[in-house]
């Protein structure tokens, strides 16, 4: 754990240290008096490694930032810390040192320097144990989250595939239906223009047969009405007016009829479908062709009521000439119709 470190509590554990390694110090020296020769030797060696030592953090520090990139920023951070703690520690070491230059002799310096070297080596051992442990601790959680992200990886690839499955089935469900539910109404839309189909057939059936009773109808109401008018040239000598009258009036009944049989023909072709309204043209058409026969054999009938009109003229000049009476004998209505 990082441990904030100010000018004055470096002072104190260094100033703790210093007194309990020089009484080691001194207690050593009494015991080896060349200790003190080699000691100077080894304050030589330990100050040619203070810089190799500086430099390997440092470059210990850029290998792992280059290897573990941003995660390990927070580790570069402590360890630079520690580092800055390390060269607070040197500074005030040569700060105590240089006070003690003034205070002791030259032997009791060395003794001291002596002294703050072993502090010194401590602090750097403790600061190493510390940074394996941080390093330990780094590794650990490193290695734990790249199995949980491992874990996570492999759920949402799960979760990914049983989405995809799922929505393969949907999707299949939904156009299983669709393809049954156009089938249903395909055969629906069949089965109702069957039925319409058939129905209109019967209708146009029935109709063509209605107007062919009722053409035959008229037919013989013509035939009868023609046997009708050579009965009448010989009756009286108003059967020309009556005849005509007669014949106008059938002429506008029939005219009528076929007209609104036509007008009724045409409303119901209008609001049918396409297919509908060809047959009705095909209806109308007949109809149409069936009053041109209807207004043909009109024309020839008034043209025979004219021409036994100028019979009965003739024959009414003849008898007036031979002095003859004639009997008139009215026409019934039902007759004429």
């Amino acid at each position: 754990m990082e441990k904030e470190i100010t000018i004055k509590n470096t002072k104190a554990q260094i100033i703790d240290a210093y007194q309990k390694l020089l009484k080691e110090v001194k207690e050593a020296k009494k015991e080896k008096p060349k200790q003190i020769q080699e000691e100077k030797k080894q304050q030589e060696i330990i100050k040619t490694t203070e810089k190799i030592t500086d430099k390997s953090i440092v470059d210990e520090i850029s290998n792992l930032k280059i290897n573990l990139g941003k995660n390990l920023d927070k580790i570069k951070d402590s360890l630079l810390a520690e580092f800055e703690q390390l060269k607070q520690i040197k500074d005030a070491i040569e700060v105590e040192k240089q006070n003690l230059k003034e205070l002791y002799d030259l032997s009791a310096t060395t003794d001291s320097f002596a002294a703050m070297i072993l502090a010194q080596k401590e602090q750097k051992e403790s600061f190493e144990n510390e940074m394996k442990l941080v390093k330990e601790k780094f590794e650990q959680e490193i290695a734990q989250k790249r199995a949980e992200w491992k874990a996570e990886k492999e759920k949402q690839e799960r979760n990914e595939k049983e989405y995809l499955e799922e929505l393969h089935k949907k999707r299949k469900r939904e156009e299983e239906e669709y393809k049954y539910n156009l089938k249903i109404t395909r055969q629906k839309d069949t089965d109702e223009y069957a039925v319409k189909k058939l129905k209109l057939e019967s209708e146009l059936e029935e109709k063509r047969t209605a107007f062919e009773k009722e053409i035959a109808e008229r037919e013989t109401n013509i035939s009868k009405a023609e046997k009708e008018l050579a009965e009448l040239r010989i009756k009286n000598e108003n059967f020309p007016k009556e005849l005509e009258k007669a014949v106008s009036e059938k002429e506008k009944q029939i005219t009528e009829q076929l007209t609104a049989k036509y007008e009724f023909e045409s409303k119901l072709a209008a609001k049918q479908n396409e297919g509908e309204l060809r047959l009705k043209e095909q209806t109308i058409k007949s109809l149409e062709q069936k009053i041109s026969e209807m207004q043909s054999l009109i024309k020839e009938l008034s043209e025979k009521a004219n021409k036994a009109e100028s019979n009965v003229k003739d024959i009414a000049l003849k008898a007036i000439e031979s002095s003859s009476k004639i009997r008139v004998i009215p026409s019934k209505e039902k007759d004429v119709e």
